[in-house]
């Protein structure tokens, strides 16, 4: 079960990055997302973003590595 949750983690992610750098309006225009950006920026908030991001995959990648 575990599994899934790492494999998840590491998919949204990935989702989530390749939609930070396409920036398409109907994720970049989300009510959270634009509150966000409103407050820091565009660009602050596609750091932070980012970088919770890769937060996520890395604990992922820990889960399925403690695992096996």
């Amino acid at each position: 079960m575990q599994n899934l949750y790492a494999l998840g983690a590491i998919v949204t992610g990935l989702i989530t990055i390749t939609l930070l750098c396409y920036k398409p309006t109907s994720y970049w225009d989300k009510p959270s997302l634009r509150f966000v950006r409103n407050v820091i920026g565009d660009d602050a908030t596609t750091i932070i973003y980012f970088v919770l991001n890769l937060l996520l995959i890395l604990v992922g990648i820990l889960i399925l590595l403690k695992i096996n």
